[in-house]
C-alpha cells in the first residue's frame, strides 16, 4: 500500500526530541509535507492529517471508524472506568445521552455563580504589585468550583476531596504507559500509591452523595443529576458510573479550563488595545457581581477567549486507532493506524485564517467564522467532543470579566512564556504575572 510522504525516521526523532515544543514541530512537518504525511517511529508510525476536511472525517463523518489510542483508553480506565471519556459504541452514546440535558440544563446558571464567587474570592487575597502564578492559580479556583458543582462540596469537605482528586490523578499519571498492556498483576510501587489515592477519592464522592441525597435539594450538585438521570427507556446509570463520569467531568475541565484563562491573561496583557476595550466593555456593567445572563452582554470578553484558544488551544493534539480503513485524499489509512490531527497545526493554517500568528479577537466578531469544519475545535469535534464544548466559553467570560473589574495582570519583567506540550498546552513553568489594582476601584 502507497503511504503518504513524510519525514522519515530523522524527523520521528526530531519530533521526539522536541519536546514540550512538539505542536510547532508538526506544524513543520505539516507545511513541508503536505496535509497527508505518515511518520515512522520504530516498527510503526502515525499519520498526521492536516486539512480541515480530514479532520472533520476522522473525528465527526466517520467517527465510527476511529476510537481513543489504546494507552489512552487504558490511563482514562484507571481513573474513570468506562465513563464517556474513556468508553466507546454504544454505551458512550448513551451516557452522553444522559449527561448531555445535565450540562445544558440547570448546571450552566449554578456553575456561573460558583465561578463569579470563587472567582472574587481568589482575588480577595490578591495584593497589589504582587506577583502570581495565574496557571497555579486558576487551577486551584477551577478545582475549587468543580468540587461545588459536581459534588455540591466547599469547606473542609470539600477542600479534602479536591485533594484527593489531585491525589488521584496525579498518582494515575506516575504509572508508566507502555505501547501494550501493563499486567495488573505486577507489583509497582506507583500502582500501590494509585489503587490508595482511588479508594481515598470513591470513599469522600460516596460521602458527599449521601450527604446530596439527605438535602432538602439534592438535584443542584452535578453527580446527584448524574444518579437520578433517566433515559427514554427509563433506564438510568449505576451510583459507580455517576460517580466515574463526575471524575471525568472534572478531569476534561479542570486543566483546560485553567490553561486557556491563562494564556488569554497572557495574551491581553501583551496587547494593551485589545485588553483597553475588555475592560471597557466591563466597567459597563456598573462593577456589580455578574450573573449567567450578563455574558450576553460581553461580546468582546467572548470573542477574547475565542481567540486565546485559537492560538493556544490546552488541548493541542487528538489522537485515533483507526478500525477500519479510511481513505483520506488519494491514500489509505489502514485499519490498526494511529491517527493524529492538532488543533494547533489548523488554528495555525494561512489558507484559512489571515496572519494566523497574530492576536485578532475581531475574527470571531460574529461567532465562529465560516470556515471549513476542521478549521476551529480546541475542544475536539464529534460525539468524543469535550461534553462542556458550549459551556466553557461563558463560564470563562464570567471569570475573565469578574477579575477584570478590579485588577490588571501585567507581564512580569524580563520573563518569557513558552508554550509548553504534554498532555495539555499550558505555559513552561508557570505563568508569572505582577497585579495591578485598577485605577479608582477597590
Amino acid at each position: 500500500m502507497r503511504r503518504p510522504p513524510g519525514p522519515g525516521a530523522i524527523g520521528a526523532a526530531r519530533i521526539a526530541a522536541a519536546r514540550g515544543n512538539r505542536p510547532a514541530r508538526l506544524a513543520e512537518i505539516a507545511r513541508e509535507y503536505g496535509d497527508v504525511v505518515y511518520v515512522r517511529v520504530g516498527p510503526s508510525g502515525f499519520y498526521l492529517l492536516s486539512h480541515p476536511e480530514l479532520a472533520h472525517g476522522v473525528l465527526v463523518a466517520h467517527d465510527d471508524r476511529f476510537q481513543r489510542i489504546p494507552g489512552e483508553r487504558r490511563y482514562s480506565r484507571w481513573v474513570l472506568g468506562e465513563s464517556l471519556f474513556a468508553s466507546e459504541g454504544e454505551l458512550h452514546a448513551r451516557q452522553r445521552a444522559l449527561i448531555d440535558p445535565i450540562l445544558y440544563g440547570r448546571a450552566p446558571d449554578q456553575h456561573a455563580k460558583e465561578m463569579v464567587e470563587f472567582a472574587s474570592g481568589m482575588t480577595s487575597e490578591w495584593r497589589q504589585g504582587e506577583t502570581i502564578d495565574v496557571l497555579a492559580h486558576h487551577e486551584e479556583m477551577t478545582t475549587a468550583i468543580m468540587v461545588k458543582v459536581l459534588f455540591g462540596e466547599d469547606g473542609p469537605r470539600g477542600r479534602a476531596l479536591a485533594r484527593a482528586l489531585l491525589d488521584a490523578i496525579e498518582a494515575s499519571d506516575a504509572i508508566p504507559l507502555a505501547p501494550t498492556r501493563i499486567p495488573r498483576r505486577v507489583p509497582l510501587p506507583s500502582k500501590r500509591r494509585f489503587r490508595r489515592a482511588l479508594a481515598q477519592l470513591h470513599r469522600l464522592i460516596d460521602e458527599a452523595a449521601a450527604a446530596s441525597g439527605a438535602s432538602t435539594d439534592p438535584s443542584v450538585d452535578v453527580l446527584s443529576q448524574l444518579r437520578a438521570a433517566r433515559g427514554p427507556d427509563g433506564r438510568g446509570m449505576s451510583d459507580a458510573q455517576a460517580r466515574d463520569e463526575a471524575i471525568g467531568l472534572y478531569r476534561g475541565q479542570k486543566r483546560v479550563a485553567a490553561a486557556g484563562l491563562s494564556w488569554t491573561w497572557h495574551l491581553l496583557g501583551t496587547h494593551p488595545e485589545a485588553e483597553r476595550r475588555f475592560h471597557e466593555e466591563v466597567d459597563a456593567l456598573g462593577g456589580r457581581p455578574l450573573t449567567y445572563a450578563d455574558a450576553r452582554r460581553l461580546p468582546y470578553t467572548l470573542m477574547v477567549f475565542r481567540e486565546a484558544l485559537r492560538i493556544h488551544p490546552p488541548s493541542w493534539i487528538l489522537a485515533r486507532k483507526s478500525i477500519a480503513p479510511h481513505p483520506v485524499g488519494t491514500y489509505e489509512i489502514p485499519a490498526g493506524a494511529t491517527v493524529l490531527v492538532s488543533p494547533w497545526v489548523h488554528h495555525r493554517d494561512a489558507r484559512f485564517w489571515k496572519e494566523p500568528e497574530a492576536f485578532r479577537p475581531e475574527r470571531f466578531a460574529d461567532g465562529v467564522p465560516q470556515l471549513p469544519l476542521g478549521a476551529y475545535f480546541p475542544q475536539g469535534a464529534g460525539p468524543k467532543r469535550c461534553p462542556g464544548l458550549d459551556l466553557l466559553p461563558v463560564e470563562a467570560v464570567m471569570v475573565l470579566a469578574t477579575i477584570g473589574q478590579r485588577w490588571r495582570l501585567r507581564p512580569q519583567p524580563g520573563h518569557t512564556v513558552v508554550p509548553w506540550a504534554t498532555a495539555f498546552l499550558a505555559p513552561r513553568g508557570g505563568l508569572p504575572m505582577v497585579l495591578e489594582r485598577r485605577a479608582g476601584l477597590s
